[in-house]
């Protein structure tokens, strides 16, 4: 409900835009409302910008980082290749993620985005998915990863 919350305002609001997150899910919240719950290194990243001239001038385009990411390991979801991509906004305004080349993170994603709502012409499809920094998504590191494992094992 928070994120629909946060979603909602970034897609009605037309002016200057900032990422706000209403809390932080437990592990157990962001497994079961993420499609996806990966481990992996992230190999490339690009810039794309997409734009619909259907819709009014001040949302007809947008810009998007895509990632490419090695997956080491799956706790959820259904990949179909060793690696994936991961689309995230471009800024922090934008709720958007900021990987590294070459660094290991723990990635819950989402086969869709609220950006699909106004903008049909995003990517979507296997292997193709969507994170932000609303999300438990983070850089690598051993305890969020026993957490996972832990409620994993309880299924």
């Amino acid at each position: 409900m928070k994120i629909v919350i946060m979603f909602l305002s970034l897609i009605f609001s037309a002016g200057s835009i900032s990422c706000t997150c209403i809390g932080v899910n437990s592990v157990k919240e962001e497994i079961n409302g993420s499609d996806i719950v990966v481990i992996g290194t992230v190999v490339s990243k690009s810039y794309e910008k997409f734009v619909d001239s259907t819709l009014a001038s001040y949302e007809k385009d947008i810009s998007l980082f895509k990632y490419s990411l090695a997956v080491e390991k799956k706790y959820k979801g259904r990949i179909t290749k060793d690696t994936i991509s991961i689309y995230t906004g471009p800024s922090g305004g934008s709720c958007g993620n900021n990987f590294e080349i070459g660094e290991k993170y723990i990635i819950y994603g989402f086969k869709k985005t609220y950006y699909q709502r106004s903008i049909k012409i995003l990517p979507k499809g296997k292997n193709i998915f969507w994170t932000h920094k609303c999300t438990r998504t983070t850089r690598y590191f051993e305890e969020e990863e026993k957490q996972i494992e832990k409620y994993r094992s309880k299924k």
